[in-house]
């Protein structure tokens, strides 16, 4: 089922950033922001982008900030805000922690959606990505019902759904790599980032 319909893109932003130790939105790799990646990633799908954070300096990148009404629970509070706050049905969210990540792979994932709640990919070793992907706004339900319970965590909330569409990665697609789920959470993994990124195929 091809995703035809208008999208909102939801980047989230609005982490303490506590283990990387300062606001990770804003490191540099490959000449971009963390956060400017993802705009440029969505602006591929919409114009109607929405971030999640707490942080004011994001104000500057033009787009509506969104605070977390529930604060320090992880990326939940920051899923549960935008989704409230979105006009569409359909929602490409990904975290600003996946610099490695291309609009191929959203494309494809969109592309493979079924009538579920949420679609999202599973790497090569079968691990599920529940960070980047297809949410409705009716997983806003499920997302209060988990708060309420004090279940924050994304895994808490997959259990929680009727039914997740978890797509299987695509087999030898040039735009596809299990490192596009590479995430960044401590200054230690930017810096092996780094050293790193010339050796990481440009999949975009």
């Amino acid at each position: 089922m091809t995703l035809t319909e208008p999208v909102t893109g939801i980047i989230l932003a609005g982490g303490l950033s506590s283990r990387f130790g300062k606001d990770k939105s804003l490191a540099e790799f490959r000449g971009k922001t963390f956060i400017q990646h993802n705009i440029d990633i969505l602006l591929q799908f919409t114009s109607n982008i929405l971030i999640s954070s707490n942080t004011a300096y994001h104000k500057k990148t033009g787009y509506p900030i969104i605070h977390d009404k529930i604060k320090n629970i992880g990326p939940a509070g920051g899923l549960l805000s935008t989704l409230q706050h979105s006009q569409t049905k359909w929602n490409i969210v990904i975290s600003v922690d996946l610099p490695l990540m291309n609009e191929h792979y959203l494309r494809y994932l969109a592309d493979n959606r079924n009538e579920a709640l949420v679609t999202i990919g599973k790497d090569s070793k079968g691990r599920t990505h529940p960070l980047c992907g297809l949410y409705s706004t009716d997983t806003v339900c499920y997302l209060q019902a988990n708060i309420v319970k004090k279940k924050y965590s994304m895994k808490e909330l997959l259990k929680a759904l009727p039914k997740v569409n978890i797509v299987a990665p695509p087999e030898n697609a040039f735009f596809y790599s299990d490192t596009i789920f590479k995430n960044i959470n401590t200054i230690q993994e930017y810096y092996q980032l780094l050293n790193e990124g010339n050796e990481f195929t440009d999949l975009n």
